[in-house]
């Protein structure tokens, strides 16, 4: 077997045993500088000793077998994706600390086919720039906490802590990113003394969604809102310079906040009526110390077919039983001076809550989430004030608690929701016999 192989190198695959062993020490006995390759570097490393023994020339290569695709997948999954697999095939529910079982449900948001958690996570806590937030790991508790009770619906903005909180969820996404909506907003100033730096116009818009792209290491957010209504921006500008950006594929779907509802109603009907990208969310401060949405931002919101989440469920913590509680230390309490008002409901929630072995703050989530169709935005400081929150997933009060809580909080709907409801105008006596379809009132 002359090979004519003198000065020349031979890669001999599996060559670490039998016939490919053989055929290396002949390669290398004809002079050629063999590599010797095997998956067992003792059997490799033998073979180049014996051929080294009979004056040949020779070089290990071992490679190591590769797993299959399916388990380098699952290696490269984050934690809670490795819980939630395992839960599917075992039929598990989520446990948290005490044991309870959490079923998360979805939702479409607004008129649109996109898939949202019940219940959304609040990121403005994330961070310590505004001296009162969590640090990057009880961030990252909370993120995997929420992820593992199956949330998928994520809130944030450019503002929030200064931008931190985007730039810690953008390196808690990064292995999972398209598992999430991810929403983030534009609009509050971020940069004193500089007026274009804020604001609804399209310099704002586009400024402020490249920094959010790059702090969110993403290509594209699920959902931009539109932070807050800046009274000075016409309605055409804002909505051709919010469709741009779903045309170029880094938005895709939009949604706005803390904006009045007559101006909602014009730029959805001007949207609409040039073809253009249309809100499919509202964002309304939401509890049962904010009800005065319900005179015009909720009724709207149904109206336009808009999905509505509720930011400040808890009323900045006066509905957490921080405040209904005398000895609670001051330290824990972040408002300084509650109105009278609040800090009476804020008792009606307690009793409720200390009667049916609840926190004060599952009696308030629960209370909205009773409202039909209104997904709480979930904010915290902690993991564990998370899980607290997260119970309310498993929580329907019972009528007479509603009706007690509704009593509570009621606020007056104003002219002229109220004067039509005063009397009988329209239906002419009759109104006790009409049987409407559900979810329509007679009177708004």
């Amino acid at each position: 077997m002359d090979l004519q192989l003198k000065g020349h190198r031979a890669i001999v695959t599996g060559s670490s045993a039998g016939i490919g062993e053989a055929i290396a020490r002949k390669l290398a006995a004809e002079g050629a500088a063999v590599i010797v390759h095997g998956r067992r570097a003792p059997a490799v490393d033998a073979v180049v000793q014996a051929i080294g023994a009979e004056g040949g020339q020779a070089k290990g290569l071992v490679t190591l077998r590769r797993q299959p695709a399916s388990r380098l997948h699952q290696r490269r999954q984050p934690a809670h994706r490795r819980r939630q697999h395992r839960r599917r095939v075992t039929g598990a529910a989520l446990s948290n600390q005490q044991g309870d079982q959490h079923t998360m449900r979805y939702t479409l948001l607004g008129n649109s086919g996109l898939r949202v958690s019940e219940v959304a996570l609040g990121t403005m806590t994330f961070g310590t720039d505004w001296g009162w937030g969590a640090p990057a790991a009880e961030s990252a508790k909370q993120f995997e906490l929420f992820a593992e009770a199956g949330g998928t619906l994520i809130d944030t903005a450019n503002k929030y802590t200064n931008g931190t909180a985007e730039s810690i969820l953008g390196d808690l996404l990064a292995t999972d990113r398209d598992h999430f909506v991810v929403g983030t907003k534009y609009s509050l100033n971020i940069r004193e003394g500089d007026l274009n730096a804020g604001g609804n116009h399209r310099k704002s818009l586009v400024q402020a969604l490249e920094a959010s792209l790059q702090r969110l290491r993403t290509d594209h957010v699920d959902i931009l809102w539109l932070h807050a209504w800046d009274y000075l921006t016409p309605p055409e500008e804002v909505m051709r310079a919010l469709d741009d950006q779903v045309r170029l594929g880094k938005v895709l779907y939009l949604g706005i906040s803390d904006t009045p509802a007559w101006v909602v109603a014009q730029m959805q009907t001007l949207a609409a009526d040039r073809d253009r990208s249309t809100f499919e969310g509202l964002q309304v401060e939401y509890s049962l110390v904010q009800r005065e949405v319900e005179r015009e931002l909720i009724p709207m919101a149904r109206g336009l077919g808009l999905g509505v989440l509720a930011w400040g469920p808890l009323g900045a913590g006066v509905l957490s039983g921080k405040y209904a509680n005398p000895d609670t230390p001051a330290a824990e309490r972040r408002l300084a001076d509650v109105d009278p008002g609040r800090l009476a409901i804020a008792g009606a929630v307690a009793d409720i809550a200390d009667g049916l072995g609840l926190s004060s703050s599952v009696v308030a989530l629960a209370w909205l989430r009773a409202q039909g169709s209104v997904i709480p935005i979930l904010g915290a400081r902690t993991a564990q004030q998370l899980a607290d929150n997260l119970t309310c997933l498993d929580v329907d009060l019972p009528p007479d608690a509603l009706a007690r809580l509704d009593q509570a909080s009621h606020v007056t709907r104003g002219f002229p929701h109220d004067f039509l409801a005063s009397a009988d105008f329209i239906l002419g006596g009759m109104s006790r016999q009409l049987d409407l379809p559900p979810g329509r009132s007679a009177y708004g």
